[in-house]
């Protein structure tokens, strides 16, 4: 292949110069339409704001009794027998606390026994209907 003389360089650099530059003056001239789209009559009306809905909140589901119980099993109101499994201590304590042969993991917030659980210590927890549930220890 034979290199590019001067002449054939100045050539080609103006060929390219008058084809860029004749590709930027005639792109309005290929972008403009003479009709009206329908998509800009869309753009003449004036926005309408949808009504929403107001926000509701979450709302749990009453738990009305042990879903793994049989439903002939009645719950007596007699005093909850509880015994203390284990216990994080720290912002938010957690306890472990056996009842009835389940263990149940329970944290201020938590709805338990009833109730709303309030606080949570080592020895006691206390629910927002007035109760304090006693932990016994279950020793090994």
């Amino acid at each position: 292949m034979l290199p590019l003389t001067l002449e054939k360089r100045t050539v080609l650099l103006r060929i390219s110069a008058v084809t860029c530059a004749g590709s930027l003056l005639l792109m309005p001239v290929a972008g403009y339409s003479s009709g009206s789209p329908p998509e800009l009559e869309a753009y003449a009306t004036p926005f309408a704001v949808p009504t929403v809905a107001p926000h509701r909140p979450n709302r749990f589901a009453p738990t009305v009794r042990d879903p793994f119980r049989s439903p002939t099993e009645v719950e007596s109101f007699a005093p909850v027998r509880a015994t203390l499994k284990a216990f994080v201590d720290g912002l938010r304590p957690i306890a472990l606390v056996g009842v009835g042969g389940t263990v149940l993991s329970i944290a201020a917030g938590v709805p338990a026994f009833g109730s709303r659980v309030i606080s949570v210590s080592r020895t006691s927890i206390r629910l927002a209907d007035g109760r304090v549930v006693e932990l016994g220890i279950d020793a090994p």
